[in-house]
């Protein structure tokens, strides 16, 4: 199938189990205090192709503008995590309407729409303003400077939970409806279109 999104998931691929530790010391017997716990990775995911999840995670075939594909959120940001491996593939037939094709089509597609989109530039605004703030390696010392930045952070926070208040019922909906949502639905007509396309082709 198409994945649409960030451009990659976490990129956990493994199990871990938690083991207590025990002591016969009589100065925990007092205490009355356990002593902590082992977290241990005992087991790792692999692909039927092979590949590993971890660290790489699995990408999207289209990517959508988000401050998350900024974040260092992700298991490879992590200290001392698992590097990504690889072990021979299993014996399966691949099954896939997607080809280069298709995906070069739908991407070309829907960043024309995103780069019209209104919303859609504004998101790009915020992951622009998140970057400076990342990349800055100093700190202004003067109160005045900090604290207009520091408001100017809250106002652009307040904008955003504003937006979302507007647009957040009482009750979820399955589906909300946003620009994000929209362009997910528009790229599905258009791979359902390309899907026809290939399939009047191939006759």
């Amino acid at each position: 199938g198409l994945i649409v999104g960030d451009e990659t998931t976490h990129g956990k691929g493994t199990v871990q189990n938690v083991m207590a530790v025990r002591t016969s010391s009589p100065l925990n017997f007092f205490a009355r205090k356990p002593p902590g716990a082992l977290k241990l990775t005992i087991q790792q995911f692999y692909r039927v192709n092979g590949e590993s999840s971890q660290e790489r995670g699995i990408p999207s075939d289209i990517t959508l503008p988000s401050v998350i594909n900024h974040m260092d959120v992700g298991e490879n940001s992590l200290d001392n995590h698992l590097p990504f491996d690889k072990i021979p593939a299993a014996d399966y037939d691949a099954v896939s309407l997607i080809n280069p094709k298709i995906v070069t089509a739908l991407q070309t597609a829907s960043q024309k729409r995103i780069g019209n989109n209104a919303e859609f530039a504004k998101d790009q605004d915020a992951i622009k303003k998140f970057l400076e703030r990342k990349q800055r390696k100093t700190v202004s010392l003067n109160e005045a400077v900090l604290r207009k930045e520091i408001e100017a952070n809250k106002q652009d926070d307040k904008k955003a939970d504003e937006k979302d208040d507007d647009k957040t019922p009482k009750t979820p909906p399955v589906f909300r409806d946003d620009h994000y949502s929209n362009e997910v639905l528009q790229i599905t007509l258009d791979y359902i279109q390309q899907l026809k396309q290939a399939k009047s082709a191939a006759k």
